[in-house]
């Protein structure tokens, strides 16, 4: 995570800065991304792309919570669909570097373990179901082996609540919302918050329609 979905206290969670709306109190995931490619030129290095992901996020100790005094934890369950456009700057080669953007919807739910100072304890919370519309933008290579199958990695970045933040207050005091708006008078649990993360990411790809590939070295004569 970065921005506000890092927690702070160097990825510990604070049941503090939860409430207070200063971050998603999470730093880590993992996930899996499908992405469907069709080529709109002749020479096929521009592609449209379809793109469906799952990622969960959770803090660095949920699962250790009775040694962090005071501590708690939260996770986040991220379901995302869109659409972009990439690059593939030598699509005729077995080596294809590639940069690419699209534009995604995603679903965000979760929950939480906080310490509540009036009841002297931890209390169970559920981040109810968001959605929200933000950007991708992503770099990498694929390696063709055959005209079938691929190997790619790469790096990407994601900045899944550009727009559409909301904040609202639930009433039930075992509810809350995703609050990433920050609203006036302060709201418990809201605030101005990015749910952006960095990855890097790995996978393998199926090609479909491909006869021939064009990488022949000529010979030049004088």
């Amino acid at each position: 995570g970065v921005y506000e979905l890092s927690a702070n206290n160097n990825g510990d969670f604070s049941s503090s800065q939860f409430i207070n709306g200063e971050n998603f109190g999470v730093r880590h995931g993992i996930g899996g991304t499908a992405i469907l490619k069709y080529s709109i030129n002749e020479k096929g290095y521009i592609r449209l792309c379809g793109i469906l992901s799952f990622n969960r996020f959770s803090s660095k100790y949920s699962k250790y919570l009775e040694s962090q005094n005071e501590a708690g934890y939260a996770s986040y369950n991220v379901l995302s669909f869109g659409a972009g456009i990439e690059n593939s700057f030598t699509p005729g080669f077995k080596f294809k570097p590639l940069v690419g953007i699209g534009l995604i919807g995603s679903v965000i739910s979760g929950n939480a373990k906080v310490y509540d100072n009036s009841l002297a304890g931890y209390k169970d919370l559920t981040i109810n179901s968001a959605f929200r519309l933000g950007l991708t933008l992503y770099s990498g290579v694929e390696y063709l082996i055959n005209n079938k199958i691929g190997l790619n990695c790469g790096i990407r970045l994601v900045h899944s609540n550009l727009w559409l933040k909301d904040t609202k207050v639930s009433n039930n005091p075992d509810e809350i919302y995703l609050n990433d708006k920050r609203v006036i008078p302060r709201a418990p649990y809201s605030g101005f918050r990015q749910f952006m993360w960095g990855e890097i990411y790995g996978g393998v790809n199926f090609y479909f329609g491909i006869s021939e590939k064009d990488y022949i070295i000529k010979k030049f004569q004088n």
